[in-house]
């Protein structure tokens, strides 16, 4: 049998224009168990919710998904509900993913993250940021700190069965989170663009979404963040678009470089893509050159109406208009972090890295990390 690529999208994907509308659709009751950001503040979410059992993932701390919170969220929730449903950006997403599965036991993921797995409750997963298209992946990120190892929980019983999408919902966002969500997405859709797994589909999934991305960066850049009411909708599709790329071919070595940049320095993952993604190019610019390599710089070329040659040097230039670039030593890393931030990349090898279409060494890694700092 030939090895073909397929193209997957497993949620039912649902658009609403407002939040009355959404959760007159949803219906939320006394047996659904509701995932929440604390920061929501729509009377519309609050007042349908009010009779089901809701748990604010901030009440659990701001940082990533550990083993350690993820198991006490699991015992708050208990296991009487038919459905899960998240509402919130990337850590709301993975944690209702898991909670939505039959059995959740962290040394079992730990083991073997990439196991089949049932799942127990219908999901529902509504995002309120952009950047993570966690809401259409079988991924789930967790955080072990006892052995200081990140892992990706990947199974598709952790795909959601309906997403429902709002851009009201972003118009609550502050604009740094927003921007930071889309260098996240427009990584994504890069990296599973010349991804070795990538498909026709999922392509032009990749294509749409640096597409819209770049429109709206320019008018950021040109008429300020005013201009950016009017695109919520769109910037919404775009992650999306980014993340069913992602889902399909997965992301690569700039998330894996980004993950110690988050994990270590606290830095917003999407932000931490931005500080690596032109780096990195310009390390795979110093080798030869992939098809998959020159056909991004091509779409980019035609998209930026900038010389091959500079399209990364020239998203940099676009990003930094938006939030200004920093050298990670701004951030609080300094040199003797070069080794363990490298160590951390490379033990996710199995999971980021193997999804480059051009392989960096260890050495290079590093290198990248040193020319950051």
């Amino acid at each position: 049998m030939p090895n073909t690529k397929a193209f997957n999208l497993k949620s039912e994907i649902l658009p609403f224009q407002n939040t009355a509308s959404l959760c007159e659709y949803l219906q939320v009751g006394e047996n659904d168990l509701v995932l929440i950001d604390g920061h929501i503040s729509s009377p519309f979410i609050k007042e349908s919710i009010s009779g089901a059992r809701v748990i604010v993932r901030s009440e659990y701390g701001n940082t990533q998904n550990t083993s350690e919170v993820l198991t006490q969220i699991a015992t708050d929730a208990g296991a009487a509900y038919n459905r899960v449903i998240g509402i919130g950006g990337g850590k709301v997403m993975d944690t209702a993913k898991i909670l939505a599965l039959e059995s959740i036991d962290t040394d079992d993921f730990l083991e073997a993250p990439e196991a089949e797995r049932n799942k127990a409750h219908e999901l529902i997963l509504i995002p309120t940021t952009i950047g993570s298209g966690s809401e259409v992946t079988p991924y789930s990120a967790l955080f072990y700190p006892s052995i200081g190892v990140q892992i990706i929980v990947s199974t598709e019983a952790l795909c959601a069965d309906r997403v429902l999408l709002c851009p009201e919902l972003l118009e609550e966002v502050p604009f740094n989170v927003i921007a930071a969500g889309s260098f996240d997405a427009f990584n994504h859709a890069c990296e599973s663009f010349m991804s070795p797994r990538a498909t026709s589909m999922s392509r032009i999934m990749a294509e749409k979404a640096i597409s819209i991305l770049i429109k709206i960066w320019k008018e950021i850049a040109k008429h300020g963040t005013g201009s950016l009411k009017k695109d919520l909708e769109q910037l919404q599709l775009a992650g999306t678009y980014a993340g069913i790329s992602y889902a399909n071919a997965g992301s690569a070595t700039v998330n894996a470089i980004a993950y110690p940049l988050t994990i270590r320095l606290n830095i917003p993952h999407g932000e931490a893509c931005y500080l690596a993604f032109s780096k990195v190019m310009e390390f795979y610019d110093r080798k030869e050159h992939s098809k998959a390599f020159e056909d991004l710089k091509t779409l980019l070329h035609v998209q930026l109406k900038e010389d091959k040659s500079r399209v990364f040097a020239a998203i940099d230039s676009l990003c930094n208009s938006i939030i200004a670039k920093k050298r990670l030593s701004e951030y609080g890393m300094g040199k003797k972090q070069i080794i363990a931030f490298t160590d951390l990349v490379t033990s996710r090898k199995n999971i980021l890295l193997q999804n480059s279409f051009d392989q960096l060494s260890v050495g290079e890694i590093s290198d990248i990390f040193s020319e950051l700092l």
